[in-house]
């Protein structure tokens, strides 16, 4: 799936005039974001709850925290950030290991994320080991 980062743009910049552009946006770019989820995330029914979260927080977004430029770069950090706070609430679920490096055959998710963006997801998804946690690993 190729993102059309043409259209992308346009239908972000009619959603900031006040057109009503949701259905089109969900029709047009669900797949990429259930993908996105699903590649953190790892469990189908997770990754369709991120992305019903991701399209709800579209509608209710304010205009003015809307992108005006690299839509595509946004519409991914927005999905990466509802998974990872996905994974902050159900942390009993997923482990450190099971959350690997972001796979996708049929989009071009990498022309848009610089690695950088990536190592940022890692360090996020780390969670900070505690005072008991060290004295453990050292007794």
């Amino acid at each position: 799936m190729k993102i059309d980062k043409v259209k992308l743009h346009q239908l972000i910049q009619k959603q900031i005039l006040g057109e009503k552009v949701e259905e089109e946006l969900y029709i047009k770019y669900h797949n990429l974001v259930y993908k996105i989820a699903f590649s953190i995330l790892k469990n189908k029914e997770n990754a369709e709850d991120v992305m019903q979260n991701v399209f709800v927080k579209l509608v209710k977004i304010p205009k003015e925290k809307l992108p005006t430029t690299k839509e595509a770069t946004w519409l991914y950090t927005v999905t990466k950030n509802e998974a990872m706070a996905y994974i902050r609430q159900h942390k009993k679920e997923y482990k450190i290991e099971t959350i690997y490096e972001l796979i996708d055959g049929d989009t071009k998710i990498d022309e848009i994320i610089e690695k950088e963006s990536y190592q940022k997801l890692i360090r996020r998804i780390k969670y900070p080991r505690t005072r008991n946690h060290i004295i453990k690993g050292i007794v």
